[in-house]
């Protein structure tokens, strides 16, 4: 009886032991299926701008290049979280009026992006990402073609672009390996200059963004 008794206290005792883990297994086991990657990216924008004060002003979109790290972060089964940091180029054809004067100009943006996205991976090989982007103007320069006036080209040159400004993206991903092909949408919640009294269009910037990369681990 004695003996018994001892036999069932060891059980007992050894249980809860035993189903911490088996419950410290089962999450090793799916953590190890979600793991932290790493990677690089590049690829193409292609942007265009719309205006935001009624301006009138053609636009065609033009081709940047963008160069890009990641990791991807998982936050539970289905959902990882994306931080990235990007160096990216928008280009826009603009032509319009200005002081009774006709102007084409091609502006080109280098900026320092910031996207934390986050993403829904209903598969092993395809992801839907979304987020906001912060970005920091690194570079402008501004290419007029024909010869306008001299009042002109100080009103553009003049003209104070937004230093600090916040995006929106959408886009998905697709993963062969290690290999990913990402295409997005990405579109400007601010006005593109800080200063009310240029009389250069305000505008946004919108762009697709093109981009492949390749994932370390």
């Amino acid at each position: 009886m004695k003996k018994a008794l001892l036999i069932i206290l060891a059980c007992t005792t050894l249980l809860p032991a035993g189903k911490a883990q088996t419950d410290s297994t089962l999450y090793s086991f799916s953590f190890a299926n979600s793991p932290w990657s790493i990677g690089i990216q590049a690829g193409m924008n292609i942007a265009s701008a719309y205006s935001t004060e009624g301006e009138v002003f053609n636009v065609e979109p033009k081709v940047g290049l963008a160069i890009a790290v990641f990791a991807d972060i998982p936050l539970g089964k289905y959902i990882l979280l994306r931080p990235e940091v990007h160096l990216s180029q928008r280009s826009v054809q603009a032509s319009g009026l200005l002081f009774a004067e006709n102007y084409n100009l091609k502006r080109t943006t280098t900026y320092l992006d910031v996207p934390v996205l986050v993403a829904f991976k209903p598969t092993s090989f395809f992801k839907v990402m979304a987020g906001p982007q912060y970005s920091y103007l690194l570079k402008q320069r501004d290419q007029f073609s024909g010869e306008p006036s001299q009042s002109t080209r100080d009103e553009f040159n003049l003209d104070a672009l937004r230093t600090h400004t916040i995006s929106a993206i959408i886009g998905f991903e697709i993963t062969k390996k290690q290999f990913t092909f990402s295409p997005r949408l990405a579109f400007d919640l601010l006005d593109n200059r800080q200063n009310e009294t240029s009389a250069t269009p305000r505008y946004r910037l919108v762009y697709y963004q093109f981009m492949v990369g390749y994932k370390f681990f």
